[in-house]
């Protein structure tokens, strides 16, 4: 599940926002199953755990642009 996460929190086409929507969206769907007594997906609940890995590595490793060659600054 790791790799998953990490791909999907390099994966500049994702959204930050989109990725807490999902979490937020398969919460909802797991709570509904857990008010009605219903079995809770795995797939749900796996997804929900991939998102929130992203997520975080996300929020400890925030994606810089790399300075362009022409501009980068000499220390």
């Amino acid at each position: 599940m790791k790799s998953t996460a990490e791909a999907l929190a390099q994966n500049d086409d994702v959204r930050t926002e989109d990725i807490a929507d999902a979490v937020d969206f398969l919460q909802r769907k797991i709570n509904a199953a857990i008010i009605s007594g219903r079995p809770v997906s795995f797939a749900a609940y796996r997804s929900k755990v991939v998102m929130e890995m992203a997520l975080s590595i996300r929020t400890q490793h925030p994606q810089t642009p790399a300075p362009s060659q022409g501009h980068a600054k000499r220390l």
